[in-house]
């Protein structure tokens, strides 16, 4: 065993390492460590809750789409087309939003005869309400009709839509809106009153 006279001695007589299988053109290049932050987040999965689907007959969309026709009709005849169907459905919206911002800010005998209105329309609104939930009762009496005609009769002659089905959870329930909301009461006691009305007439 040979003597080492120096440290350097010792440094020089080691052998300098070998790198093999390396890009060379990576050797020397920082290192990033920095953390992507930006990294895709895993969906989680979600629960929804479903409610029971409805299905509205508005008698109020249909008349107010009659009133637009009509609107309409006579502007294109006798004024130059000077309108279109979306101002026109938009200048009766601003009526009716007219209409409400005046009773709001009506005074004490604006707010009293608004409460003496009330009377007959609480009255025809218990009607008209008493009318939809009567209607809402017979589609969904015609509905189990046809759902069980439907269930004795071979599927290729007669099937039910899962949507028309009662027993089905995709069954979409019939809503139907004859204007109670326009045609009833419009202050806060007479809606009060317009509902007792309707469940009075209940069978």
């Amino acid at each position: 065993m040979s003597e080492i006279k120096s440290v350097n001695e010792l440094f020089d007589s080691a052998d300098e390492p070998v790198l093999s299988d390396t890009d060379e053109s990576t050797v020397g290049e920082p290192i990033d460590n920095t953390i992507n932050t930006e990294q895709e987040q895993t969906p989680q999965p979600t629960e929804t809750i479903q409610g029971q689907k409805t299905n509205t007959r508005s008698l109020m969309d249909v008349s107010n789409a009659l009133a637009v026709t009509a609107i309409d009709a006579v502007d294109n005849l006798f004024q130059g087309n000077q309108r279109t169907r979306e101002d026109i459905n938009q200048q009766i919206e601003g009526g009716k939003k007219e209409e409400e911002e005046k009773r709001a800010n009506a005074g004490v005998v604006g707010k009293t005869l608004q409460y003496i209105g009330d009377i007959p329309r609480s009255i025809s609104g218990a009607y008209t309400g008493y009318l939809e939930e009567g209607a809402e009762a017979i589609e969904w009496a015609g509905d189990v009709l046809k759902t069980g005609i439907s269930k004795v009769t071979p599927s290729s002659l007669y099937q039910v839509a899962d949507s028309n089905n009662p027993f089905s959870n995709k069954y979409e329930w019939a809503q139907w809106d004859l204007g109670k909301d326009e045609l009833g009461a419009q202050t806060g006691a007479g809606k009060v009153v317009q509902g007792f009305l309707e469940f009075g007439m209940i069978p």
